[in-house]
């Protein structure tokens, strides 16, 4: 049983997933394609999932990959390292990039984009790089800078982040703040001259450096708020401001902290998965994936440890109160839920994206929505979007496989009940790959998903005992998409002894094909033969259940 906890008004109460199931609105899955994998588009551990989506096309940011996408089927438009796409926007890289993050601004019709460049050189500085597109069309070109880094306790950069509201654009890192006037960067020859770098270690927390800049999708002016998990038992966030104007901005530290349900870290635990000691990390308490400003509430995911489980904590709190309007928890008792990123559209509806796996299940790629009524949001059953199919143990030197070290969740700016996710999942043993994947929000009822099966033999002979073969074969198709972790199958004759059954793994446009072992043999008494019936059943996202069968037959002879 799955169990969705829910805050509000100071009171955690906890729902079961039967109690929610009779939910009007639904996710379902389009577009759902692999996006990039390792050892062939870039050799980098962890990728660093992330992407954005803009009226025609999505882009993807990851370690070592720059890649555009056609929105309306997934084809690749164009593609190149890291490295060049930033050359190619006239920036300067002379380290090592990584640490990338990526925005589409739906208000001015640009996408934004951020990598760290570092140069581990005691006599040198990191870097901060920075792209504004020159247009809605990411292949038509970017205008690049090179930021030098010099924040409040050195000149080294960690983790940076990138948000954004109408007045601006603000990269983070490591207690310090880049501060770039949005006119600057919209006009027509895009410039950074009037940038201001906010520096405090009254940004820096006890877990780190890690604070996330709201993506302000209100499009309200300053302040700009920045977010980040303050403590390390998990028991209060921290706000700070960007106060003023952008071309004279205000660094404001002071009184920000916002009590929560108190939640540990998993630290080097990790997610469980199959036929491996080692596990999988999970990340820290800290906010990895963009926070959200929607309809004057923000919103945020992240990683915690919730009975010796990682679990997602999910908060919406007060924009000009900071006070805690609900916070909740996407937790499993027998799944690990990590690297979770959030996104809500106008009327509330949230989607988070995120990575399950456990004893029994590779690491692979769900998302959940959740509906919004009287300002409460209840979460539905999660959707498995790509199972993962083989156990990753690249640790890269650490205790735990290097996973992450996020993930990205967005609404589609042509449509607000359109999300795309960005995830990572297990494409082939310690092989990581991205899925990126269309979820529509739909109301109504549905039909349960269409089956069809054929077995590669209908009829078994002669009836000697021997065990045959036979390969079962067909589709499984729905229009609100189809759970693919429920497919399955199983054997039944009429003597009623025990036949093989399992679960059915999905490939292409519902597409299934699987082998199993049925014994050439039937009584001498029986006149009619022996009848094995296969039946492959699935349910839709909405837990609709559709069946097919098929028969394979052991005759009493060949006329019959």
């Amino acid at each position: 049983m799955r169990n969705r906890a829910l805050l509000t008004a100071g009171i955690m109460l906890v729902l079961t997933m039967e109690a929610l199931g009779s939910e009007a609105r639904r996710l379902t899955i389009g577009l759902n394609f692999t996006g990039s994998t390792s050892s062939v588009d870039s050799f980098f551990i962890p990728p660093d999932t992330l992407g954005a989506v803009g009226v025609s096309h999505i882009v993807e940011l990851i370690n070592g990959r720059y890649s555009v996408y056609r929105k309306s089927d997934g084809v690749r438009l164009q593609t190149s390292s890291l490295d060049q796409f930033w050359i190619n926007a006239g920036a300067s890289p002379s380290g090592f990039t990584a640490d990338s993050r990526l925005l589409y601004d739906p208000f001015s019709q640009r996408w934004f984009a951020s990598t760290g460049d570092f140069n581990f050189n005691p006599g040198g500085g990191d870097h901060l790089l920075f792209a504004v597109s020159k247009s809605s069309d990411p292949t038509s070109g970017w205008k690049g800078f090179t930021i030098p880094f010099s924040g409040p306790v050195g000149t080294f950069i960690d983790f940076p982040t990138l948000g954004s509201n109408r007045d601006g654009v603000y990269l983070y890192s490591n207690g310090a703040v880049v501060v770039l006037p949005k006119n600057d960067l919209l006009a027509a020859v895009p410039t950074i001259a009037h940038a201001t770098v906010l520096k405090s270690t009254g940004l820096l927390t006890p877990t780190g450096s890690k604070l996330q800049p709201v993506v302000d999708l209100d499009n309200a002016g300053l302040p700009e708020a920045l977010m980040a998990e303050f403590d390390i038992p998990g028991t209060e966030f921290r706000r700070s401001n960007i106060t003023g104007a952008a071309a004279s901005p205000v660094l404001d530290t002071s009184d920000g902290f916002i009590s929560v349900t108190p939640f540990a870290g998993l630290g080097n635990v990790g997610a469980e998965q199959p036929d491996s000691a080692v596990t999988i990390s999970t990340g820290s308490l800290d906010f990895v994936s963009s926070v959200i400003l929607r309809n004057g509430v923000i919103w945020g995911v992240h990683t915690i440890a919730n009975e010796r489980r990682a679990a997602l904590r999910w908060f919406a709190i007060d924009a000009s109160t900071n006070a805690v309007l609900q916070e909740g928890l996407i937790a499993d008792p027998n799944q690990d839920v990590y690297m979770g990123s959030i996104a809500v559209n106008e009327f509330n509806d949230v989607v988070i994206g995120f990575n399950e796996s456990s004893a029994t299940q590779f690491a692979s790629s769900y998302a959940v929505l959740g509906t919004t009524t009287g300002g409460v949001t209840t979460f539905g059953t999660p959707l498995l979007l790509r199972a993962g199919v083989s156990r990753y143990e690249l640790t890269g030197g650490a205790i735990t496989a290097r996973w992450g070290d996020y993930s990205a969740t967005v609404v589609d700016p042509t449509d607000p009940f359109t999300f795309w996710t960005f995830q990572e999942w297990v494409s082939a043993e310690n092989t990581w790959a991205t899925q990126i994947t269309q979820l529509k929000v739909i109301n109504g009822e549905t039909a349960p998903p269409v089956i069809t099966v054929s077995a590669s033999a209908a009829t078994l002979w002669p009836p000697n005992g021997k065990m045959i073969p036979v390969t079962v074969a067909g589709t499984i198709t729905s229009g609100s998409g189809v759970n693919a972790s429920t497919a399955a199958y199983a054997v039944t004759d009429e003597y009623g002894l025990v036949q093989p059954s399992g679960r059915v793994t999905l490939g292409p446009n519902g597409s299934y094909s699987f082998t199993i072992q049925l014994q050439a043999s039937r009584n001498g008494n029986d006149k009619d033969g022996r009848h094995y019936t296969v039946a492959v059943s699935a349910q839709d996202s909405a837990g609709k259940k559709g069946t097919a069968a098929t028969s394979v037959t052991v005759p009493r002879d060949l006329a019959h």
